[in-house]
């Protein structure tokens, strides 16, 4: 009839298929669940083609007392609620696609930590356009501003400052650029 052979070939394949339906069906590549993040206010910034700014003013902004729209601030804290060490990122993701959209290649990051050290990748006068951060390979519509690790039950505070660069030429159409912040494990 059947050989033990043949029997444990049959139970193989069928854990290997069984195996590729569990991976498929739970995939936890895009979510780890032992991050937490908080907002102070929101994750969403409008930018507006109101006034370009130089990057010393971008760099250096508070948050307080200008129009909305001239320059985006977003604080956040990003907890470790797990007791093992755990890597996260920090993205944007950009808001649908208008007609009057302000290009990329305009629009300026800087992400410090809450006593305003920049982060690797913004420090030594970097400062990325929108154009210039990597895509996410897993969420084409978001981009990368920054990676790093928690250990556990740690927290870090962070402090986003986006602006509308200096060699943007006014026009007397407004325009704007709609993005959210967010922060995921991987």
């Amino acid at each position: 009839m059947f050989s033990k052979r043949n029997i444990a070939i049959a139970i193989s394949i069928i854990l290997f298929f069984v195996l590729i339906i569990i991976k498929f069906f739970y995939n936890t590549d895009d979510e780890n669940y032992n991050i937490s993040v908080s907002y102070e206010r929101s994750n969403s910034v409008e930018i507006k083609t109101i006034l370009p700014l130089s990057d010393t003013l971008g760099k250096n902004y508070d948050g307080k007392k200008l129009q909305d729209g001239i320059l985006g601030y977003v604080v956040f804290s990003v907890e470790n609620l797990s007791n093992e060490r755990s890597k996260y990122e920090i993205f944007i993701t950009k808001s649908k696609y208008n007609d009057k959209e302000i290009r990329g290649r305009y629009i300026k990051f800087y992400l410090t930590d809450y006593n305003d050290i920049a982060l690797d990748g913004f420090n030594n006068n970097k400062i990325p356009t929108y154009n210039n951060l990597y895509i996410l390979s897993n969420k084409p519509d978001s981009k990368l501003l920054y990676t790093s690790y928690l250990e556990g039950g740690e927290s870090k505070q962070f402090k986003l400052r986006v602006w509308l660069s200096d060699t943007y030429i006014l026009s007397n159409e407004e325009y704007n650029f709609l993005f959210d912040v967010g922060v995921r494990g991987v």
